[in-house]
């Protein structure tokens, strides 16, 4: 029989998980847009928080500690692989969309979606995760700078940069559709 490690923080584990699976999933998933993907990503979050669990001191939320793995983690998955950044959105996404019963304005989401994902990852990859934390996830700027270990200004700064390039990636995307 398998002893678990951690004597009676079994259960606080299970409840971490439980409490915490759903946000990290999606998570993941908004950053690679791969249900197969994300879900072998967000299990091996769970294990390296399994992993470290004793180290953890709460100094952070757990969702902060957690999503900070999953940063890392992603990081890792498209470094190995950086052809798997660009992908088609995925029909479940457009059938939750309202009208999407309408084929040409399924096509035309689709467009939009596409283009809105590849000037996303045109950015560079920090000003990408700022991003994704604080206006993906709603995350402050302090939970943020601690999932990324980088200081606040920097979390303005970042986003800022974003927030501008994105803009002006998609006003000259939508100048080319037009012509």
């Amino acid at each position: 029989m398998v002893q678990w490690p951690f004597g009676r923080k079994k259960s606080e584990f299970s409840a971490l998980v439980a409490a915490h699976q759903t946000r990290v999933f999606r998570f993941v998933l908004k950053h690679l847009g791969n249900r197969p993907d994300a879900e072998d990503i967000t299990q091996d979050v769970f294990l390296e928080a399994y992993r470290g669990y004793e180290a953890f001191q709460g100094r952070s939320l757990p969702s902060t500690w957690l999503l900070g793995i999953a940063v890392n983690m992603i990081r890792n998955h498209f470094r190995r692989s950086p052809e798997r950044r660009y992908h088609c959105v995925p029909d479940d996404i457009l059938a939750d969309l309202p009208g999407s019963d309408d084929p040409l304005l399924k096509m035309e989401t689709r467009r939009k979606m596409e283009t809105l994902h590849q000037a996303l990852f045109r950015l560079p990859d920090d000003s990408r995760e700022v991003l994704a934390c604080v206006v993906m996830e709603g995350l402050s700027y302090e939970q943020t700078a601690t999932i990324l270990d980088i200081p606040i200004g920097t979390v303005r700064s970042r986003l800022s940069r974003a927030r501008t390039r994105l803009a002006a990636d998609l006003a000259g995307k939508e100048m080319d559709a037009h012509v």
